[in-house]
């Protein structure tokens, strides 16, 4: 037969035991935690293009004078065939501003040709 003393000491190891369960469980929870987060961000960090400092001045001007900028300027672009007809451009041949294979359903070379009703 135990004593009541005994008794409590064997309740207070227990529960020291079990709030020492409790607090690995945790840290382990959090570590689990901390790991998935990290590599979830750095999936997504590392498809961001870093950010290159220009050195040069006068970087504005030379983009603007550069035959690639000044195509993306000259470029012209209809979402679809409805707004290049309502824009008066129907139909688009191949080679013309504006011409996407998109566009061109029976690819002839002839984006948004009329069609017969």
């Amino acid at each position: 037969m135990t004593t009541p003393l005994q008794r409590y000491e064997y309740y207070a190891q227990r529960s020291e035991r079990v709030r020492r369960a409790h607090t690995r469980r945790l840290l382990i929870n959090v570590g689990v935690f901390v790991l998935l987060a990290v590599l979830f961000l750095a999936r997504f960090w590392s498809a961001v293009p870093p950010v290159e400092a220009d050195a040069s001045p006068n970087a504005e001007s030379e983009a603007d004078t550069s035959p690639d900028a000044q195509n993306v300027e000259n470029t012209v672009y209809y979402r679809n065939c409805a707004a290049a007809r309502a824009a008066g451009a129907a139909p688009i041949y191949e080679g013309e501003p504006g011409y996407r294979k998109g566009m061109d359903g029976d690819d002839d070379g002839i984006a948004c040709e009329p069609y017969p009703r």
